[in-house]
């Protein structure tokens, strides 16, 4: 039997039938159960109560990020920037952005809070929170410096991407795979090319950053990373947003 529905009736249907979820504290590239739940948590706010428990959900990964939270769990470094662990730490810190900013925008919405425990947090709460992550990644840092190349005080030199660091050689060129290494990568100097607005992987747990290509824990751009702080930086650049 083919049954034929408006897509968003479809789509909430499958949402309450066939979909898993659980209370979790990171969003990334493989765990994306939280930006679901937050989308989900819409038609909760319409009415539907069925879909209580991923409005819940959506709830606990907002109380394990928030500092203020007494249920909060995520690290954050001494300067304030959330860290989970070691290698484009900045896809998390972007990622937990951008979901904090959608759910500020529900809540506003709606005119609801998130409940941690004997605590309320409202949709400036949460903004709040979104605008400090990226204001690490720009500058307001311990290091006083920029994570997006070409932008900010001190933005890096060096990021690890091979078209950045590769200069533009002579169509007939010869490259090595080992001499690369000496020629290009090993060199502790800025890179030949643009890589204008990239954000690279950022500091450690401690908020240490070394720019030099080799680290590439710290150096190595990535689209998901970048692709997360649009979402946050044109909320921010919105009128009325709160400046810097």
């Amino acid at each position: 039997m083919v049954v034929h529905c408006h897509q968003d009736a479809c789509l909430h249907e499958l949402h309450k039938e066939d979909a898993i979820s659980a209370a979790v504290a990171e969003f990334s590239w493989d765990l994306k159960y939280a930006g679901a739940q937050i989308l989900i948590s819409e038609y909760f706010f319409e009415g539907d109560s069925s879909l209580s428990n991923y409005k819940n959900h959506a709830d606990s990964f907002i109380c394990s990020n928030l500092p203020q939270s007494p249920y909060h769990q995520t690290y954050t470094t001494p300067g304030g920037m959330v860290h989970l662990r070691d290698g484009a730490n900045t896809q998390y810190v972007t990622g937990t952005a951008m979901l904090f900013t959608a759910y500020s925008d529900l809540l506003a919405k709606y005119n609801q809070k998130v409940s941690c425990g004997d605590q309320q947090f409202d949709a400036n709460h949460l903004m709040d929170f979104a605008k400090k992550q990226m204001d690490y990644i720009l500058g307001k840092n311990p290091n006083n410096r920029s994570y997006m190349v070409d932008f900010g005080n001190n933005p890096p030199k060096q990021a690890h991407h091979r078209g950045a660091s590769v200069p533009v050689l002579s169509p007939n060129a010869v490259i090595s795979c080992p001499m690369s290494f000496v020629d290009y990568y090993n060199k502790n100097q800025p890179n030949a090319n643009e890589l204008t607005g990239a954000i690279l992987g950022g500091p450690d747990r401690h908020d240490n950053f070394n720019d030099q290509r080799w680290e590439s824990a710290m150096t190595e751009p990535c689209t998901y990373t970048n692709s997360q702080a649009v979402a946050v930086l044109a909320k921010l650049a919105s009128p009325g947003a709160k400046s810097s």
